[in-house]
């Protein structure tokens, strides 16, 4: 891994980011590895237990509509109702797999984080942001520790969240000390150098 490889990796120092699925596996990342310090996670899906996906899935297994209406939804339907209702897999471990794919759901060990997510997403669609900002409140956490912003119009691409990469790098780049670190669509990376405070 990185931290036996590379000299200058630091272990205190590990943050993370995705977006989309990149999102719900930085969310599941940061709960489950306690060294991740913060993370920034853009629309991404944090509870598989949601009534609405429950309902598409029963849409689904009686014909009602035939195939899932997002990728949340297929995700839901594919790894356990499907395998549910075709006998493959029981109702306990359908349940499980849907549970351990719900970072939502064990909010309490989330660090530091934001979440970034546009109201006009109708590939992740904006309920799973809501979601954890509710397991959030019902936790009492709020800013700096949980930070949501939701972009009106904003669609299923960081450009179309106006100033998210900013307030990204900021919060990445400030837990690091000014590191260097490729964030993808925001460009170079961290843009403070190690005497800068966010």
């Amino acid at each position: 891994g990185v931290l036996a490889n590379v000299a200058e990796a630091d272990a205190s120092s590990i943050v993370a980011w995705g977006a989309s699925r990149g999102a719900g596996v930085t969310l599941l990342l940061g709960v489950r590895d306690d060294r991740i310090i913060t993370c920034s996670e853009f629309y991404g899906a944090s509870n598989h237990m949601l009534p609405s996906i429950q309902a598409d899935c029963e849409d689904l297994a009686n014909n009602v509509i035939s195939s899932p209406p997002n990728p949340v939804v297929n995700v839901a339907w594919t790894s356990a109702a499907s395998p549910y209702v075709s006998g493959t897999m029981t109702l306990a471990e359908a349940r499980h797999a849907l549970i351990a794919r719900s970072a939502a759901l064990f909010a309490e060990r989330l660090p530091r984080m934001q979440a970034h997510h546009g109201t006009a997403d109708f590939v992740v669609p904006i309920e799973q942001t809501y979601a954890l900002d509710q397991a959030m409140q019902a936790l009492g956490v709020a800013s700096p520790t949980y930070e949501s912003f939701v972009y009106q119009g904003g669609v299923h691409t960081p450009p179309s969240l106006t100033g998210s990469g900013a307030l990204t790098q900021t919060l990445l780049c400030g837990v690091t000390g000014g590191a260097y670190g490729d964030f993808g669509h925001f460009g170079a990376g961290c843009s403070l150098s190690a005497g800068d405070s966010p």
